[in-house]
């Protein structure tokens, strides 16, 4: 659904069908703020992000919108040029201070090839710390905050069948402005409920998600091999 279509429903149920009180960059702001509260709670949004490691520096920042990092891809080049995208394994900042005593040490003879990931004050902490200045070598697969509408000709980046949860939003902040609290209570229930339609939505697709390949193993996937490579 085009952000002007909603408008459009939203004015029709605020009996203003021309922006006199409620302009189209007012909704528009509504819609956005509703987007971002909708995706915080309910996890919608997915997208991937490319950064760099430096040697010596063990901590990069996520990329912005970054609710929750769900893969860390990393790319080795053995010496004949060959590529093979490794998966950085899940960890906690504790689990990774018992596993190395070391892990805050950026010494030379303690740089090498990350195994385990942290993830700490919006930031991704590898270890062992990496002993290469990458290019594009550390691949993030995210639970991202939904992006803005920047004008009414954009379309609303949910699925078809949440967009009425965005639309309840914007009527529960436009009724409160207009001090019509029943009217916004009764909004921000059918919000309430827009939520937990999207958590079963994103629950179908995670569980659909179980069926896809994500095996861990000792058998890197390489260019020079004829094995699955997730990311060509």
């Amino acid at each position: 659904m085009l952000a002007s279509e909603l408008i459009s429903d939203i004015r029709k149920e605020l009996l203003e069908i021309t922006g006199n009180f409620w302009s189209d960059t007012e909704l528009l702001r509504l819609i956005n703020r509703a987007l971002a509260h909708f995706s915080g709670e309910v996890r919608y949004g997915e997208s991937s992000a490319f950064l760099s490691t430096e040697a010596g520096e063990a901590e990069y920042t996520l990329p912005a919108g970054c609710l929750s990092v769900k893969i860390v891809m990393y790319k080795e080049v053995n010496d004949g040029g060959d590529i093979s995208w490794r998966k950085v394994q899940p960890s906690t900042l504790e689990e990774i201070s018992r596993i190395s005593s070391q892990f805050l040490n950026n010494a030379t003879e303690q740089l090498d090839t990350p195994i385990y990931y942290a993830v700490w004050d919006r930031k991704i902490r590898l270890e062992p710390i990496p002993d290469v200045d990458g290019d594009s070598n550390l691949y993030i697969f995210f639970k991202e905050r939904s992006r803005k509408v920047t004008d009414v000709t954009k379309s609303i980046p949910v699925d078809e069948s949440l967009v009425e949860a965005i639309h309840d939003f914007v009527l529960w902040k436009a009724w409160m402005k207009e001090k019509e609290v029943q009217l916004a209570q009764d909004a921000k229930m059918r919000y309430d409920e827009g939520i937990r339609r999207g958590r079963r939505y994103v629950k179908k697709i995670a569980e659909a998600a179980r069926h896809r390949m994500d095996i861990p193993s000792n058998i890197p996937f390489g260019t020079s091999n004829s094995k699955y490579n997730p990311l060509s």
